[in-house]
């Protein structure tokens, strides 16, 4: 349940375009995950999909 809420916050940060010059990294900090890389791994399993490919691009 915690990790599905931080997963959901983490996508909504990084789609919405206000984030877009933020690193993985901080939003991943900022959602409760220790490092990029773990946020990285529940972010496939979830969504299957990388952060960065969900990452909004003008």
């Amino acid at each position: 349940m915690l990790r599905r809420a931080r997963l959901d916050r983490a996508r909504a940060m990084l789609e919405n375009p206000h984030n877009a010059g933020r690193s993985i990294l901080s939003i991943a900090l900022e959602c409760g995950f220790a490092e990029a890389s773990a946020m990285n791994r529940a972010f496939r399993q979830h969504y299957g999909a990388k952060p960065s490919e969900l990452r909004w691009r003008p």
